[in-house]
């Protein structure tokens, strides 16, 4: 019998649903905007996109939507003075001032200097914190994101939990209080709903 005649079933399905995973993730749609009114720039990579400024830090962004009517938010650093990385609530904070506030539920994607994508969680027009993507594909950081935004609707649904960042901040691996420290959900020790983007690329 051959090797390809005895390859167990199981390992066909897996081939098969990581074939199908990995093409939704690299066929997501994004609508974008160029109605910026005066504010659209072309950059050094070429693409369309607002250049703003928090304090020192430069960036750029761009805003689109999906099919399914996720807001989409690509953050850029320029590698102009402070990082994005360093200066991340400012930064949400002057695209607020300047394209109006992120809409809760919004995917939000950030490129730093080395090309590495990823999300920001943003509740209430705030930055709460980032989340792995670990990805240096765009396309792929917006699926990512728009999965993670999925299970969150998922959960909300059923367990009726808001996602929504806690007053005081947990510990997001479930390890109890940590002063200071601030995640996406009030039930944080359910660890993959605070940050899942990071379930869907280890898995």
């Amino acid at each position: 019998m051959s090797k390809k005649e005895s390859r167990p079933a199981w390992a066909v399905f897996l081939c098969i649903s990581t074939f199908l995973v990995l093409k939704t993730l690299d066929t997501i749609n994004v609508n974008w905007y160029n109605d910026y009114s005066t504010k659209i720039l072309k950059y050094e990579r070429g693409i369309k996109a607002v250049i703003l400024k928090a304090g020192s830090t430069a960036f750029a962004v761009k805003i689109g939507s999906t099919e399914s009517g996720h807001m989409v938010y690509v953050i850029d650093d320029l590698d102009k003075g402070m990082s994005v990385t360093n200066n991340a609530a400012a930064v949400i904070r002057s695209i607020a001032h300047e394209l109006g506030e992120i809409p809760d539920r919004s995917l939000v994607v950030y490129r730093d200097t080395d090309g590495q994508y990823d999300g920001l969680c943003v509740q209430g027009g705030c930055f709460v914190d980032f989340y792995p993507l670990g990805t240096i594909s765009e396309n792929e950081a917006i699926s990512m994101a728009a999965a993670a935004a999925d299970k969150r609707e998922e959960y909300r649904d059923i367990t009726g939990i808001e996602l929504t960042p806690s007053e005081h901040g947990k510990d997001c691996l479930g390890n109890g209080q940590h002063e200071g420290v601030e995640c996406c959900c009030d039930e944080c020790n359910f660890y993959l709903s605070c940050f899942p983007g990071y379930d869907i690329k280890q898995n």
